[in-house]
This record gives structure tokens, sequence and C-alpha cells, in this order.
């Protein structure tokens, strides 16, 4: 974990209201991993107060991408942030997103709305353990992406997905891009067809959503990783402020920027 002031290398509109960050920091590059995020000062001063969590995007040997949504008035001054001026980082933070260990079989992967965002860097960091392990492994596993999002023009960075040789299936609330509906109508599609078996499932979004994918997978004997979406006042555990229900016995909550934000499905209780 590092404290760094950093520069930003561009801010993008990518869709109504999400942003593209890059951001040069070296140091923290250096350490991150898919699933984690950082804890950022959106501006000088006192207001906002409280630094926001976001996710790793994309991470190369000196930067990092940001992908966010513009909600209250952190994010809103973050979307003000031109190129050159410098942010105040802490990370990166939280526990990364458990690699699949089969090399065979169909890695799923679920997003709702803004939680495509820490998807990207592990759908990058697993297809690039396949090419190190050669194309004959990477032959015998598949990654599937189930999308769905607010409306078409909120389907971002497919194109990205599809160059590793991901299969996209998108969904939206207003059926302007593939049918209407929910990522978790693909999910309960998928799961009732002839695909071939899973050997893992990664999901992120809303809590709904993410309640919903972990009921449909109940009965499933793989691994099932959720990344939640919270509010947190520090990100290192002190505040309590983003717990979750445990389901293991004689421990009530877990932290989310501590013990998470991945966790295996079984592990939680979304309420």
């Amino acid at each position: 974990m590092r404290l760094s002031n950093c520069p930003v290398n561009r801010n993008l509109v990518i869709a109504p209201g999400y942003f593209l960050m890059e951001i040069e920091t070296p140091e923290i590059a250096a350490e991150a991993q898919p699933g984690q995020f950082v804890m950022i000062k959106t501006r000088e001063g006192r207001e906002p107060l409280l630094r926001r969590p976001l996710s790793l995007h994309r991470v190369s040997s000196t930067s990092i991408e940001l992908l966010y949504q513009v909600i209250g008035k952190g994010t809103q001054a973050l979307s003000q942030t031109r190129p050159g001026e410098f942010l105040d980082l802490l990370g990166p933070l939280g526990k990364p997103f458990p690699l699949p260990a089969s090399s065979s079989g169909i890695i799923l992967l679920v997003a709702g709305g803004i939680g495509i965002a820490p998807l990207l860097a592990l759908a990058e960091q697993i297809s690039e353990r396949l090419k190190v392990k050669g194309q004959r492994s990477k032959a015998n596993l598949k990654i599937h992406l189930l999308y769905g999002a607010k409306t078409k023009a909120h389907l971002v960075r497919i194109s990205d997905f599809q160059k590793m040789g991901i299969e996209v299936s998108t969904i939206t609330d207003d059926g302007s891009g593939g049918r209407k509906g929910l990522a978790t109508d693909l999910l309960r599609k998928f799961l009732v067809s002839p695909h071939g078996n899973i050997s893992a499932a990664y999901a992120c979004g809303p809590r709904p959503m993410l309640k919903t994918v972990a009921q449909l997978t109940r009965n499933k004997t793989v691994p099932v990783y959720l990344s939640l979406e919270e509010m947190m006042a520090c990100g290192m555990g002190a505040c309590l402020g983003c717990s979750v229900r445990a389901r293991a016995s004689g421990i009530k909550y877990l932290r989310v920027c501590q013990d998470g934000p991945v966790f295996l499905a079984e592990d939680i209780i979304l309420d």
C-alpha cells in the first residue's frame, strides 16, 4: 500500500455519466492486482472530506486506469480533473480476485452497470496467464461476459473484451442494446443452456444483482466470486463502515475494504 501524489494522463467521457481516467503511478501499478481498489482524494481542500474508493479497471507497468460513474459531489469533482493535474491516491487496497484453478471449461464474468470496471483487468490477467501456459491451454478455456447496463450507450469497453477472444452477451434496461432485461436474466438463461462446464464465475454490480447471482449459482460446485461496490470512509478497516454480514459461524461481519471487496458468494449474506 502506498500514498502517492500522481499526475493524471487523461480523463475522458466514454458514456453518459461514465469517465475513464488514466493516472501515472508506477509504484501503485507495480503492486496492483485485479479486484483491488484505490482510495482517491477527488480535490484539494476539505470538501469532499472523504476519499472515494474506485476499482482498478486496467493496470500497466507504469499507470492505472479507473472507470467511474458520476454520482455525487466527489465523483463530480473527479470528472473535472484535467490532464497534468495531480491526485492523491492510497492503494492498492483490498484482496484481489483469485485466479481460476482450472485451465479448461468456461469462466463466467457477470457485470451490471459500472460493475464492468474491475472485470477488464481480471480478463486481461487470465488471458495473459493462458498465453504464458501456451495456446493449447487457451483453447480449452473460454471466457464469456454477461453484461447488463441502463442503455446501449452505457455498454462500454466491449471491444476490449472481444479482442481477447471473449464472447460477450449484452442486455439493457430499455432494450436498446441486446434484449431488454437485467444481467441476471442473461445468467439465468446461460445456466440452463448447453454451453459446457463452468469452472469459475466472477460478478460485480449492484447488490441486488449480486444477491441474485449468488442465488442462481448456489447449487453449482464451482467458486463464485462477488466484488462488492460499497461506500467507504477509510478503506483500511478502521471505521467498520463497509461491513457485510458473514455466513461463517462465530463471525458476524466482514469488512469489504479489508476482507474483500472480493468474496466467495457462499461466505457472505447479502440482505
